[in-house]
């Protein structure tokens, strides 16, 4: 029963119910709470930008062998288990690091903030894609080349060397691509949020998220492969490019298209098709990346919001 209200004169008035948190009815979705005395992160209540940054700096480490991989088995357009790939496994490691966990620091938090101020996680995971892709793109450039350059140089050497063959704009080179590549991923990425629910269990939580990255990742893929081709460009000569971006993509497209063609058969087109886009292992990898470290950010937020 309701209590009942003092009228008598003077009497004070009734007390209002505690008022939500602004950031809570901004973004129900994003409660994670105790239920049945068993806890269950659906998102973090606020942007957390440090959590970001621990989670991608660990994932970063235990899979910068398979990144690198990926990259020279790319470039070098061999298999992605030659033993050539996998020599030196941590080299370039510290720029991959400030790399992904920039990235992550930036991305998650980034997204939770760009949903909210659009009104949609779909709007808001393209443009934390966008944002993301254009700001890293420098330091993903320079990684890149250390990845792919025959002798090892630290970062700032790197970074100095591509300066004085081809001044600033070379920091630049490949944004377009990243831009479009980020952006049509982070769309992908954003529709886990849709299939979860307050008690679900983490490991479908956790195969969610690796299935709409999975998709992101071969829906990005032809932009994946012409930002790899645009960064390996300029380690192919040592004098910068005179080739415009659109001429270059124009350029690896057809021959991509030629090499496909050139096949006996469709099932060997499309094999070579995965194999030349790193579908396969490349698809796994950024699975189960973001996966991981969508799981351990969410984690790490909701135990701070929580007070520990």
């Amino acid at each position: 029963e309701p209590p009942r209200r003092d009228t008598r004169p003077g009497a004070p008035p009734p007390a209002s119910p505690r008022a939500r948190p602004l950031h809570d009815a901004m973004a129900p979705e994003a409660e994670g709470g105790r239920r049945g005395g068993r806890r269950h992160i659906h998102g973090p209540q606020t942007p957390c930008v440090p959590c970001g940054v621990a989670s991608g700096l660990m994932v970063t480490a235990v899979l910068n062998p398979w990144d690198r991989a990926l990259y020279l088995a790319m470039v070098r357009q061999t298999c992605f288990f030659d033993r050539s790939n996998w020599r030196q496994p941590y080299r370039g490691v510290f720029q991959t690091i400030v790399q992904r966990g920039l990235s992550s620091g930036l991305y998650f938090p980034l997204e939770e903030a760009c949903s909210r101020w659009t009104g949609s996680a779909a709007a808001g995971g393209q443009l934390a894609g966008v944002i993301n892709g254009a700001l890293l793109n420098p330091i993903a450039l320079v990684k890149h080349q250390n990845w792919g350059a025959k002798e090892g140089a630290s970062f700032l050497q790197t970074s100095t060397h591509l300066y004085q063959h081809s001044g600033l704009k070379v920091f630049s080179r490949g944004i377009t691509a990243t831009i479009f590549r980020d952006a049509i991923f982070g769309l992908c990425f954003s529709f886990r949020k849709t299939m979860r629910s307050p008690g679900q269990d983490e490991r479908t939580t956790f195969m969610g998220s690796m299935a709409f990255a999975a998709l992101g990742t071969v829906l990005s893929s032809p932009f994946n492969y012409i930002r790899n081709v645009t960064y390996a460009s300029i380690l192919a000569t040592d004098a910068p490019t005179t080739r415009s971006l659109r001429s270059l993509v124009e350029a690896t497209l057809r021959e991509f298209v030629a090499d496909a063609r050139k096949q006996d058969t469709g099932l060997k087109a499309a094999h070579f098709i995965q194999e030349r886009l790193k579908l396969g292992w490349g698809t796994a990898r950024v699975a189960v990346g973001m996966a991981m470290v969508d799981l351990m950010y969410r984690s790490c937020c909701t135990y701070f919001n929580d007070g520990g």
